[in-house]
């Protein structure tokens, strides 16, 4: 597929916010560096800060504009990469679906009608429709893996000293692989398998029970403990 900015401007046409998963976009912005992640073309979560772009947290009362990025992001535009907009969260990224204050909710591409999960549903919306390559992302409670597996695509949350870190959705897992410098698990990590919800009463269809169980052997076979 063409990730290019040529292609998302097409792309993007008569697409609405609930559609696209945007907080705000400018596609003409530049990195200010080139490297690795040169081509790259990004979307950032609207929790972080991007120099010249709106902060809202999730809440339109909260809109700010930062005069400098947060470092995580500054870092990715140093290695090439072009962060082109803000992708949708709920406020303060404190909810389980992405449901911003004041501003559109983005629907789920593989489930249309509902929520993408969240909250980095935004992101998950614009990797899922096929817009993004990979979009920056952020776990503390499983804001990343949520919308990944509610959109059908592939999410991460890398090990940190803090409960929160910083991620990514993408469409494959050699993408969030790469993105991380290629530092993801090793057969030294313990896989935990889970079947059952956390935060509610409900039923898991069989397809997605099938999937899990399936990924659990082929991480077994390849002698990770499960």
């Amino acid at each position: 597929m063409d990730f290019s900015v040529e292609q998302l401007r097409a792309d993007l046409h008569g697409l609405v916010p609930e559609e696209h998963g945007f907080t705000y976009l400018d596609v003409d912005r530049e990195p200010s560096g080139r490297g690795r992640l040169s081509g790259w073309v990004l979307s950032a979560k609207d929790l972080c800060d991007v120099r010249g772009m709106p902060t809202t947290l999730g809440n339109v009362d909260r809109t700010y504009y930062p005069e400098r990025s947060d470092a995580f992001i500054e870092a990715l535009e140093k290695q090439g990469a072009r962060i082109i907009g803000k992708s949708s969260t709920p406020e303060l990224g404190l909810r389980v679906d992405t449901e911003p204050v004041g501003l559109p909710h983005p629907d789920n591409p593989l489930y249309p009608g509902c929520t993408p999960g969240g909250s980095s549903g935004g992101a998950a919306v614009q990797v899922a429709r096929g817009l993004l390559r990979a979009a920056h992302a952020s776990d503390g409670g499983g804001s990343i893996r949520v919308p990944a597996a509610a959109c059908g695509v592939v999410g991460f949350k890398p090990a940190g000293k803090e409960l929160g870190v910083q991620g990514f959705i993408t469409r494959t897992v050699a993408d969030n692989a790469f993105l991380h410098g290629h530092r993801m698990i090793t057969p030294r990590a313990r896989i935990g398998l889970l079947v059952e919800p956390l935060f509610c009463d409900a039923n898991v269809d069989a397809h997605h029970l099938r999937a899990a169980r399936e990924a659990a052997q082929r991480l077994q076979a390849a002698g990770f403990t499960v």
